[in-house]
């Protein structure tokens, strides 16, 4: 189920890495893979497009992903590290890609928690400069499978389109900077 919205954020990311080169690669938690699904309906991302790694438990970040345990435990599977710890490490892991993006965060069931999600992205410039960004955002609190589902097309949609701007931002900088 990928909304027009999401569909069209995909496209547009999907352009700018066909005029970038840029490799991408994807960690997502509590999206379960829609964002890949959305970005892998444009034809020829593979060009473009290495994969995602959907880990969404927190077992699975640590064995997949070699996340610590530690940090998850300090900071939970829903945080601004544990964004931060995917994204490097799928970043590390594919090392044909130049750019990675990784999402995760409390979606239910309902409580003050849901609708808090943590994206963060990665471009690597260098074999030793890699530059981050991350950010965290929360949607209005939902009810029931179908605002279930409508959350996770924001998370996807808030994932692509934070990377497509990191893309465009580290496009413009001198390669100096």
């Amino acid at each position: 189920m990928v909304s027009d919205a999401l569909k069209k954020e995909a496209q547009l990311l999907a352009q700018a890495l066909f005029r970038s080169g840029a490799q991408l690669v994807l960690a997502e938690s509590c999206t379960g893979g829609m964002a890949a699904a959305a970005l892998t309906q444009n034809p020829g991302i593979s060009k473009n497009f290495c994969g995602s790694a959907v880990v969404y438990q927190s077992e699975t970040k640590t064995a997949w992903l070699k996340t610590s345990g530690k940090r998850i435990k300090t900071y939970s599977a829903e945080s601004l590290e544990t964004s931060r710890a995917l994204c490097s490490k799928v970043l590390k892991l594919t090392p044909q890609a130049t750019l990675a993006g990784a999402v995760t965060g409390y979606l239910g069931p309902l409580d003050q928690k849901t609708g808090v999600i943590f994206v963060a992205c990665a471009r690597r410039l260098s074999a030793r400069k890699v530059i981050h960004f991350e950010k965290q955002i929360r949607f209005q609190r939902r009810r029931g499978a179908t605002e279930r589902i409508l959350m996770q097309q924001l998370a996807s949609k808030a994932l692509l389109r934070m990377v497509r701007q990191m893309l465009s931002d580290t496009l413009r900088q001198p390669r100096g900077n």
